[in-house]
């Protein structure tokens, strides 16, 4: 079978920058201050900031055989993050409560994108799809196989060919020999296996882009490739072609969103900042990171567990992959967590709307929080007025209060305890308070549906509802007083 690589496809705008390696010189170490400053373009390390590796809990060093606690392999599928246990006795699904589900008996290798999830079996390789809460067998065994969000790709045993699988199509041959496969949400990538130049597919071709690079990675933000000599960092987008965005750096990681790399003499891992050329310390030295959606995941050293990145240098270790009801943590680390929830911006409002459904499908919980609610103790049909709902506002709002104060005590809850609630000068209730007031108003700013269009509301609507809204948070405020 013909070369992927031989139809070239060729693009003023690709081939003036297609050379990986030929920026090399400029990615010189530089220092960077905790803030993440890019310097000439170099990618800083500092060795002060902790990360997954420093958890008290760690377990120690994981036998060669491997554990079914450790962690092979991290993934990210359809906007959730997935592990394969060190032994490959399972697959388990990261839940929005830092538990985790298992949801395969085992497997050799697992695979993700924006095509789902994919694993290939202990027995004889071959490869199934988990869809609808279970596993499929949808084709033999490959070489290596990617994911991007038009499909599974995969290579032939003897690398002479890629294949494409979808859901509709079933498998098609997309192109000849490779030597790897590298998918994201920028789409497939794949390097030849006569010179290790890297050709992107599209529109049903392969077009070259790049020379060899030691490593690459693909997030939805482009492909991002180590110069040979692992001396600079660099991205490439079908509009720029290749730009130099870091220095120096050992491992490249990808996922959802956002590059990750790590340092090579400190091992410590760092974040890239696209829209602003800027690179960010995160962590410590780890043995896998991932990045899925806003979130970042990391393996220490060891293997031995996972945590998740709550701020630069400070990581939350979640629950052991095995435990079914996982143990309780500690007071400190609830009210970190109830920190996360309890932020303006819609970061923090989607992250406890999946909290909430994580708990209404009986997932385990090891923050053991407390989901009651009295709907602000109003009148039940005040939560739903002219079409605007504030249930969910008064349901976040009694979170706030009803977990903090479990967790604080009453003082604490209204006045903070020093060093410890995370939120600067707010005191809980005061910022639980002041979140509610944000959540009423854009759901008074929430457009309608038109046909199939969302339009925003008359201006008297909205004006009504925000008076309506500020005078039930007058309310509640000062019933809580």
């Amino acid at each position: 079978m013909s070369s992927l690589f031989r139809n070239h496809k060729s693009s003023s705008g690709e081939g003036a920058r297609s050379r990986l390696g030929g920026r090399g010189g400029r990615g010189r170490m530089v220092a960077l201050s905790l803030a993440g400053v890019l310097l000439a373009g170099g990618i800083g390390w500092t060795a002060t900031q902790h990360g997954p590796s420093a958890e008290s809990d760690t377990v120690g060093v994981v036998s060669a055989s491997g554990s079914p606690d450790g962690v092979q392999t991290l993934v990210s599928a359809e906007g959730s993050g997935y592990a394969l246990a060190e032994d490959g006795s399972g697959i388990y699904k990261v839940t929005a409560l830092d538990a985790w589900v298992k949801v395969g008996d085992g497997a050799r290798q697992i695979f993700g994108g924006g095509a789902g999830l994919f694993a290939t079996s202990q027995q004889d390789g071959s490869i199934a799809r988990y869809a609808d809460g279970g596993w499929t067998r949808i084709g033999d065994p490959g070489a290596e196989f990617a994911v991007t969000d038009e499909g599974l790709f995969g290579l032939t045993p003897d690398k002479s060919a890629v294949n494409q699988w979808t859901s509709e199509k079933g498998w098609t041959t997309v192109g000849g020999p490779a030597e790897h496969l590298y998918g994201g949400g920028a789409g497939l990538f794949a390097t030849s296996q006569q010179d290790g130049s890297i050709a992107r597919y599209a529109d049903g071709g392969w077009t070259r882009i790049g020379d060899p690079g030691a490593e690459f990675a693909v997030t939805d933000e482009g492909l991002f490739g180590l110069t040979p000599d692992k001396s600079a960092v660099n991205q490439w987008t079908s509009e720029k072609g290749w730009t130099t965005v870091g220095g120096p750096a050992e491992h490249l990681y990808g996922g959802d969103r956002g590059l990750l790399a790590t340092a090579r003499d400190t091992g410590n891992v760092m974040r890239l900042d696209t829209r602003q050329g800027t690179w960010e310390t995160i962590g410590g030295p780890g043995a896998l990171f991932l990045s899925v959606n806003s979130t970042v995941y990391g393996v220490g050293p060891d293997r031995a567990g996972v945590a998740r990145l709550v701020s630069p240098g400070n990581w939350l270790r979640t629950a052991g992959l095995t435990d079914v009801q996982p143990a309780a943590v500690s007071a400190d680390q609830k009210v970190q967590r109830l920190n996360e929830f309890t932020q303006q911006g819609d970061e923090a409002f989607n992250a406890w709307v999946a909290a909430r459904a994580s708990h209404f499908a009986n997932e385990p919980d090891p923050y053991k929080f407390n989901w009651e609610d009295n709907g602000c103790n109003v009148v039940k049909n005040s939560l739903e007025v002219a079409g605007f709902r504030f249930k969910n506002a008064c349901v976040r709002h009694d979170f706030g209060y009803r977990n903090y104060q479990e967790a604080l005590g009453e003082e604490g809850f209204r006045h903070g305890v020093a060093g410890q609630t995370g939120l600067g000068d707010q005191s809980p209730k005061a910022m639980i308070d002041l979140v509610f007031k944000q959540d009423l108003h854009k759901e008074c700013n929430r457009p309608v549906m038109s046909g199939r269009y969302p339009v925003a509301r008359p201006a008297i609507q909205v004006s009504a509802c925000t008076a309506a809204a500020d005078e039930m948070v007058e309310a509640v405020v000062a019933a809580g007083s």
